[in-house]
């Protein structure tokens, strides 16, 4: 799938959408042993698409971690979307992940 979103070099690759969908579920199994709370993800049987929901004692949040190619180059990338819930808690997701991936 094509997606036009904000993205950065960490959130990038020129590898393989497989290779990258690989390292995106390395690092929330990872997550789920590290974060504060609990970690639940699911996958979709289509796209590369994981589900996420981040639960602590009084936050939530919802967000999906989707690989696909960048428009107009020739680059496929990590967007990580918010659905609902606590921006803060978000936001410490996001540069987990970010500074997880190995892409």
């Amino acid at each position: 799938r094509t997606a036009r979103y904000s993205f950065n070099p960490k959130t990038t690759s020129t590898l393989s959408p497989n290779y990258i969908f690989q390292d995106v579920h390395r690092v929330l199994v990872s997550m789920q042993k590290i974060v504060e709370g609990r970690l639940v993800f699911t996958r979709p049987s289509d796209f590369y698409l994981i589900q996420c929901k981040l639960t602590s004692e009084n936050e939530e949040v919802d967000f999906d971690v989707e690989v696909c190619k960048v428009w107009l180059l020739q680059l496929h990338g990590v967007r990580i979307k918010k659905q609902g819930g606590s921006a803060l808690k978000f936001k410490e997701a996001y540069s987990i992940i970010v500074d997880m991936m190995n892409i």
